[in-house]
């Protein structure tokens, strides 16, 4: 990993639980949803492409898993 994906990934960091939150309370969604809701987050503005960058990583860390396109907690 680069160190400028290393940044983005730590900044990411800061909409975790935003994502956890998502997830948890309305279940598997998919990534441009998950995007659109972060929108709402203070000082979000990180592409779908940033998002799936993160997404690949949590998944990678067994936080999520992916399966046709919906991201779901992995519990």
């Amino acid at each position: 990993m680069s160190a400028v994906q290393q940044q983005e990934a730590e900044q990411m960091r800061v909409y975790w639980k935003f994502i956890e939150g998502m997830l948890t309370n309305l279940g598997q969604l998919p990534l441009d949803r998950i995007q659109t809701m972060l929108k709402f987050a203070p000082n979000y503005s990180k592409s779908i492409d940033q998002l799936n960058v993160f997404m690949e990583a949590a998944r990678r860390e067994g936080l999520v898993t992916v399966s046709n396109g919906m991201w779901k907690l992995n519990r």
